[in-house]
């Protein structure tokens, strides 16, 4: 490609890219514009329509406290009916309706209670009484219309006494009417939604009390800030901004706004078509203006081409000039271009004479190079099989080294064992003495309760006499009672009392003396099998000092094999070490060999190149003229 087509592109590039980034900063800030525009105008709108909503809801809970007031001021069931009946209300409600705290309805013009209607069981009546003043209950679906409705409920006071609840209807239909008047330039819609997600009222009224979800799939509740979303509102890409209606007792209501993004965004695209068409016109005319100039200002250096051309197609005449008479940059060329010439005739004098020695001696130094060639490999032959050799030697004394250690590890580990297992014999012959100890105490202690219970039959025989002679005694004084008469009366039943105490002391005492004499033979059982413990325990104690006395000897053994195994793995370890050394100093050898070979090959390469080098230089430079 030439020049001028070459700077002509690149600066039709700059060009074009430049075009390309100042449109494209403003289609987004135009874009950005629109968006932030959308969004003001969005949150302005949400804001009157919620105040107007507010508005108009409050309107009609001060209806119903004003009824309420009313009623409480002058409460009779007569009052009740005329004011619930009154104009204002018939106007402003569906209908009204109300009921007593005994059960009892409160008929209206507007609405008649169906037989045993009983309006306590009712949710309105419920709200109503835990609220003072008026509040709205949730929409619903009205059973006669099909229509969605809410009702203002209040309740009925006398003096400040609640005595039951009243309230009106409402539909939504004046607030959906409200709403759709605003479609923001046929763009989108306004709806009303809950804040648990439930669609209150929507211009396609088969979405009304269904959940948010079925209308933005991405969105289960309305967002709680006030800022424009984007989302796929029934498959539509959209933007979405939810403004609530604020300061309505028992409502918790949001206003939605969507809008559809491709439609609020057309003025974008429309920009960006533009943006493009004229970005494209730009760059074609600013090509054609810049490729105009490009011929005239490269003009000379065609004609400079031309004079080169028929230089070099001259048969490598060197004694050949351009002559270029000018005094732009074009003539500063041609001028060096003479003066190079001249310096390439003086050169190309002196290689021509130089190339023939050179090639006189690329050909002794390329038969010197295969010479040196063949020799090296023959001795990198020879080093090759020491290499294998001396490799095989370290791998065996290598093994030798491993297997040693091995054993050196096993030894010492069967050391620690051994050592492991005399200790544990230590403690045993020390737990065995404690149990000879305290088998020794115990036998002694089996000795005093033996003295204790002999002490005790001794004290019992005491006792049994005692009670013998206290019986005896009783008896006499039975007897001397007896003869007193009714004197002795008393007496004798103490007497009695006196006797049957003995006796029963008797049995206890014989009752002991069986206990004691089982106490007796259970410690002569105990001192037996006891002793018998003591002596197979010393017997374990004189096992276990002999096992310790075997362990020390194997431990002893175990040392010395170590020691010996230690002294086999150390000059194992030497031997390979030194074998590892022969071999690496033998593969180093091996490597150099080969490097020597590899560039005594590349030697005789570059000798044959050289040659063949020199002799086309020859026939190039036959080809000047000098």
């Amino acid at each position: 490609m030439r020049v001028k087509y070459k700077v002509s592109l690149v600066t039709s590039l700059l060009i074009a890219l430049t075009i390309t980034l100042l449109s494209t900063v403003q289609y987004f800030s135009f874009k950005r514009a629109i968006y932030e525009q959308t969004q003001q105008n969005i949150l302005e709108t949400s804001k009157l329509l919620s105040q107007d909503v507010s508005s108009w809801l409050n309107g009609k809970l001060s209806l119903i406290n004003l009824t309420r007031e009313q009623v409480d001021r002058r409460y009779s069931f007569d009052e009740i009916v005329t004011v619930l009946g009154a104009k204002a209300l018939e106007s402003s409600f569906l209908l009204t309706f109300g009921g007593l705290d005994d059960g009892s309805p409160i008929a209206t013009a507007s609405w008649t209670p169906p037989t045993g209607w009983d309006p306590r069981t009712r949710p309105w009546y419920s709200l109503a009484m835990a609220n003072r003043t008026a509040v709205f209950t949730d929409p619903y679906v009205d059973a006669g219309t099909g229509e969605i409705i809410i009702s203002a409920v209040t309740q009925l006071t006398n003096q400040g006494r609640s005595v039951g609840a009243f309230g009106g209807d409402l539909r939504l239909t004046t607030v959906s009417d409200t709403l759709n008047q605003i479609n923001f330039n046929q763009t989108g819609y306004t709806f009303l939604v809950n804040a648990s997600g439930i669609i209150v009222s929507h211009p396609d009224s088969s979405l009304n009390s269904e959940a948010l979800s079925t209308l933005i799939p991405s969105m289960s509740r309305p967002l709680n800030e006030q800022q424009m979303a984007q989302a796929l509102v029934q498959n539509t890409p959209s933007f979405v901004s939810f403004q609530p209606v604020a300061n309505v007792p028992g409502t918790d209501w949001f206003i939605g706004v969507v809008l559809d993004e491709s439609k609020v965004m057309a003025a974008t695209r429309t920009f960006g078509m533009l943006a493009i068409i004229g970005a494209i016109i730009s760059v074609i005319v600013s090509c054609a203006i810049l490729y105009s100039l490009m011929q005239v200002i490269l003009r000379p250096l065609d004609k400079l081409g031309v004079a080169l051309k028929e230089i070099s197609q001259g048969g490598g005449d060197l004694t050949r000039r351009l002559n270029f008479q000018s005094n732009d940059e074009f003539g500063d060329v041609s001028r060096s271009f003479d003066q190079f010439v001249s310096y390439m005739h003086s050169l190309i004098t002196e290689i021509k004479q130089d190339s023939q020695l050179i090639q006189k001696n690329s050909k002794e130094t390329a038969l010197s190079a295969r010479s040196s060639t063949d020799n090296i490999r023959q001795q990198l032959e020879e080093i090759e099989h020491l290499a294998t050799a001396m490799h095989q030697m370290s791998a065996t004394a290598h093994e030798v080294a491993r297997n040693a250690q091995i054993t050196a590890h096993a030894a010492q580990n069967a050391d620690g064992n051994a050592a492991q297992g005399a200790t544990i014999v230590e403690e045993t012959c020390a737990a065995i003495d404690s149990v000879v100890s305290g088998m020794n105490q115990a036998m002694s202690d089996i000795a005093q309760l033996t003295d204790f219970s002999t002490n005790i039959e001794s004290i019992l025989t005491t006792i049994i006499n005692i009670s013998e002679q206290t019986n005896l005694l009783a008896l006499n004084a039975a007897i001397e009672a007896a003869r007193a008469g009714d004197l002795g009366r008393g007496f004798a039943v103490v007497a009695d009392e006196v006797r049957a105490l003995a006796s029963r002391t008797q049995q206890s005492t014989t009752e002991i003396r069986l206990m004691i004499d089982q106490l007796q033979g259970g410690v002569s059982s105990a001192e037996a099998s006891i002793r018998a413990n003591t002596t197979h325990a010393q017997n374990t104690q004189s096992k276990a000092l002999k096992a310790s006395e075997a362990l020390n000897k194997i431990r002893e053994s175990i040392n010395e094999i170590n020691q010996m195994t230690v002294q086999i793995a150390t000059a194992a370890e030497e031997q390979s070490s030194t074998s590892e050394e022969i071999n690496r100093n033998t593969t180093n050898i091996r490597d150099l060999s080969q490097m020597v070979a590899n560039e005594a090959g590349q030697q005789e390469h570059l000798c044959a190149d050289m040659l063949h080098m020199s002799e086309t230089q020859a026939q190039q430079m036959s080809k000047f003229k000098v």
